[in-house]
Order: structure tokens, then C-alpha cells, then sequence
């Protein structure tokens, strides 16, 4: 067989037996091997960045917007429903509806932004007499209230607040999530995502394996 693994070496019968099932093994195994190894599957990176409070709502250290809103507070970042045009007139007075127009519904966020500053909804009553309005807040009230502790974060996305960054090979989504860690405020967002790889290598290297493994069986057979 000539000089394989060395200069003046060659293996023996026994050896090359061996080396050939090993490397059929491995073959046999690598679509495995593959997916645990996250190949083959799609990529997310996601990123945390701190939040802060200040007096025109909040700030953070990222230079492009990345706020597709927060959980638990309304008509921040891109949102522009007609409730939030709406909202504007509550500013200065509340209303009180016999029958309040269907805009008015309890909404699911406690708080909105309008105008450059935060409020508490207000929706007393139900049925008939529903009186509708805003209460000034401040952001550090809105953010203690929105943030959760960072044990509501899926294990892998917990391990982003503190490291900053972190790949995960399944959709998280955390998007305008607040945590707290460690006397902060953070939030989540995914920053990327790549498609998955192809499986065809890993299917030809097992079917590779696959013959290689059968022939070193027979030839065990043989003798």
C-alpha cells in the first residue's frame, strides 16, 4: 500500500481494516453530526441593547431604529394605528361614551405614547357611562412596569442579555420584550437571519459511508 500515514510506514491488514471502518462510521454519522452542529438549519442572531429612561421617552445604544414597538406599551416606535391619532384628543380632558365607538375597546398596552410623552390609558366602566382618558407618567414608571425579569426569556435568549449577542437555530421571537438584569432594563431583537444550508453534501457522504461500511463488513466476512 505504500507509505499512508508516514514517511516508512505502512499499516498492516488489521490497521487498514480498521482505518476503513472508522472513516466509514464517521461518513454514516455526518448528516448527524450536522445538525447538531446547527448545519443544514436556519441561523438567528439576535442582540440585546440596554434601555434607558429619559425625559422624551426612551434611549438606547443602537444608531439605526430597531423599535417595531414594546410589549405592554402602545404607539411607540412604529406604530401609527388609528387609536393612536385618536389618543391625542385625550391629551387635555377626558370623554365619557354611553356607548363608546369600538376604538375605545380596553386595549391590550397600559400605556401609549403621544406626542413626545408617556400615559396611562384610562378606561374606567363597563357597557354604559365608559369614561376614556390619558394619565401622565413618567418613563421610568412605564419601564418598570413593562419589564419583565429575564427568567420569562427562553434559556438561549437569557444568555443574550449579559453576552450582548447569541445565534439560536429556531425562530425566539422576543421582539419588544423589556427585561431586567441586574438593576437594568434590556431588550431583545432579532439583528439576523441566514438561510439554512444545503443537506445534499451530507446525504452523499452517507450514502459514501453507507458503501464503504457494507464492503469492510464483507470483507471481515471473508476473512
Amino acid at each position: 500500500m505504500g507509505s499512508v500515514l508516514g514517511r516508512g510506514w505502512s499499516p498492516t491488514k488489521r490497521q487498514y481494516r480498521f482505518l476503513r471502518f472508522g472513516l466509514a462510521i464517521l461518513l454514516v454519522t455526518s448528516p448527524a453530526l450536522a445538525y447538531v452542529s446547527g448545519y443544514g438549519q436556519p441561523s438567528y442572531r439576535y442582540e440585546s441593547v440596554e434601555i434607558r429612561p429619559t425625559d422624551g421617552g426612551f434611549e438606547h445604544d443602537r444608531d439605526r431604529s430597531f423599535v417595531e414597538g414594546f410589549e405592554g406599551l402602545g404607539c411607540y416606535g412604529w406604530e401609527r394605528s388609528r387609536l393612536c391619532l385618536l389618543e391625542r384628543e385625550l391629551v387635555d380632558r377626558n370623554y365619557t361614551y354611553d356607548d363608546p365607538p369600538g376604538v375605545f375597546d380596553s386595549p391590550g398596552e397600559r400605556y401609549t405614547y403621544v406626542d413626545g410623552r408617556f400615559y396611562e390609558r384610562i378606561h374606567e366602566g363597563r357597557y354604559d357611562d365608559v369614561t376614556v382618558g390619558l394619565r401622565p407618567v413618567s418613563s421610568r414608571e412605564v419601564l418598570d412596569a413593562i419589564a419583565r425579569d429575564v427568567d420569562h426569556l427562553e434559556p438561549p435568549l437569557q444568555r443574550v442579555v449579559p453576552d450582548g449577542t447569541g445565534t439560536v437555530h429556531r425562530d425566539l421571537d422576543a421582539t419588544g420584550r423589556i427585561v431586567r438584569y441586574e438593576g437594568s432594563h434590556y431588550a431583545i431583537y432579532r439583528a439576523d437571519y441566514s438561510e439554512p444550508g444545503s443537506y445534499i453534501p451530507s446525504l452523499f457522504a452517507f450514502l459514501a459511508g453507507f458503501g464503504l461500511l457494507a464492503r469492510a463488513l464483507r470483507d471481515e466476512l471473508r476473512g
